[in-house]
Order: C-alpha cells, then structure tokens, then sequence
C-alpha cells in the first residue's frame, strides 16, 4: 500500500525515541556495544527514522519485500506448544 512503509518507519521512529531516556534500554544498549563484536548480538537491533530511510534515492520497500521473501517462510519457522 502507498505510504504503509512510511507510516511503519515513522512508528519505528517513534518508539527509538521513548526509548532514549528509559534506563532499561539504556543498559541493553550498553550490554550489546560490550558484547563480543563478532556475534550478532553485537549488531544494531533498532533504528530511527533516519537510518531507516538512508538511502533516499530509492524506497525501502524491494528490501523489506527481499527480506520477507528470503526469511519468512515454513523451513525457517517452528512451532512450540505449551501445556498443563
């Protein structure tokens, strides 16, 4: 749809900008710049607005759709069930 992966990135925006002040994530961040630099962990797990839109000459969306294509599909996901 037009104007759903802006509205998405503005979201994402939003809530790396609550996050900011709180000290929970303030410390996973910490955690995660002090974490062995070869493992993903390491590696950055949010972004803002700008880091998201980058690239301005092009729209994100064929990587998001790149994305979907190659990691959400049935080999790659699992069931757990639970019960009493």
């Amino acid at each position: 749809r037009p104007g759903a992966v802006e509205r998405e990135a503005r979201a994402i925006d939003a809530e790396f900008n609550m996050g900011l002040s709180a000290d929970q994530w303030r410390q996973f961040q910490l955690t995660k710049s002090l974490s062995n630099h070869g493992h993903s962990f390491h590696k950055m797990g949010c972004g803002n607005y700008c880091t998201l839109t980058q690239n301005a000459t092009s729209s994100p969306r064929p990587d998001l759709v790149r994305y979907w294509n190659d990691k959400y599909h049935a080999e790659n996901m699992r069931l757990v069930v639970i019960g009493k």
